[in-house]
């Protein structure tokens, strides 16, 4: 075979896929992989990681797949049929499958992982407001360290409860942890027992509405009574426990200077590109729009949420229209995505729910501070 878009097409078609299909699962137009697939043109370095991803090429090949599709190396250098060697079974895992790759976050994937590696990190915390990719980033990295954890990775949401009394059964359920009918009296002892000689990764999602009460200090007993689980946890403020380790997550990088198709890789913008993509399948930027674009992620200051909502607006505005809407009032970005959480489908449901989770006090500081009066 001579070349890597020929490879790629017969790789696709032995999965029985189609352009549609796979241009979907990697993120790319299907005018993107066309071109690839026929040889005019080469792939991004982001766009290669995703498609390998696509490919579940292994980890120790990723890189030398890379330089093939980027024409670095020979296309000698990939196997005729991509087949997985023998493994072990998967862990045990409920953790969700995510429609869309995730963009622009490599370099803390990689860090996140390396500090879940590190025996004396039990308790990571991801910390940052409303709409700045907490969960995406954290169910990313769970997926990454999965074969590091023998006995499971689980996704234990929180997002729906309004009180500590409900960790122990949900981290139950999560688990599959059915208590002993015969004594029920004291489930977490029970669950502590269950978990005891567990080597598990917990992702505790969405916990600061419960902080504000007695009993986050169960996560802390549970640390201390299975001594290989690690919790990863998502909260817009750190759980105060001790041995906590923080990560504070920040916006998406937002590319400066001239456009290049490669200044977007990894970029708010790349994020925008793609969800307008996805918004609008005829959607295609052009120069004019870029400095539009830009400006659009500046304004929501690279969160992810907010590049998300402004991009879904571009079957009916010009990306200049939807800068100057965004520069009017955040009120403008909301969307009706039914997969979001009420609190995700507009800029304002996120403020709004930061402001319920303060106290009194801590609300009428704010009024004090604030330049206008609401």
């Amino acid at each position: 075979m001579d070349t890597f878009g020929e490879w790629l097409r017969q790789q696709r078609s032995q999965r029985n896929l189609s352009r549609r299909e796979f241009a979907d699962r990697v993120g790319c137009s299907v005018a993107m992989l066309r071109k690839i697939e026929d040889g005019e043109r080469r792939p991004s370095t982001q766009i290669a990681e995703l498609i390998a991803n696509c490919l579940d090429v292994p980890p120790a090949e990723r890189p030398a797949f890379v330089k093939v599709a980027r024409g670095e190396l020979s296309v000698n250098r990939l196997s005729p049929v991509l087949e997985q060697a023998p493994t072990a079974p998967p862990p045990h895992t409920n953790l969700p499958v995510l429609p869309t790759p995730l963009i622009g976050r490599q370099s803390e994937v990689e860090e996140l992982s390396q500090l879940l590696n590190d025996p004396l990190c039990r308790l990571l915390t991801l910390v940052g407001p409303g709409g700045i990719g907490k969960t995406r980033l954290a169910l990313e990295v769970a997926a990454q360290v999965q074969e590091t954890f023998v006995d499971g990775v689980y996704f234990v949401p929180f997002a729906s409860v309004n009180s500590t009394r409900y960790i122990v059964p949900l981290v139950a359920d999560a688990l599959g942890f059915a208590f002993p009918s015969a004594n029920p009296s004291d489930p977490k002892a029970q669950l502590f027992n269950y978990l005891k000689e567990k080597q598990t990764l917990l992702l505790t999602d969405n916990l600061e509405h419960l902080l504000a009460e007695p009993g986050i200090e169960v996560l802390a007993e549970l640390l201390a009574n299975a001594p290989q689980i690690k919790l990863l946890a998502t909260s817009r403020e750190t759980l105060g426990l001790q041995g906590e380790w923080v990560f504070v997550v920040r916006g998406l990088p937002i590319p400066e200077g001239r456009y290049v198709e490669e200044s977007t890789q990894n970029t708010a913008v790349e994020l925008f590109l793609q969800r307008a993509r996805r918004a609008h399948v005829g959607f295609a930027a052009t120069l004019e729009d870029y400095p539009a674009i830009v400006r659009i992620c500046q304004l929501v200051d690279g969160m992810p949420l907010g590049v998300e909502l402004a991009a879904a607006w571009v079957r009916t505005l010009t990306c200049g229209e939807i800068a100057r809407e965004i520069e009017r009032g955040l009120g403008f970005l909301s969307g009706s995505a039914h997969s979001l959480p009420a609190r995700h489908r507009s800029m304002r449901a996120v403020f709004d729910h930061s402001w319920r989770l303060l106290t009194q006090e801590e609300q009428g500081a704010l009024l004090r501070l604030s330049a206008f009066q609401p």
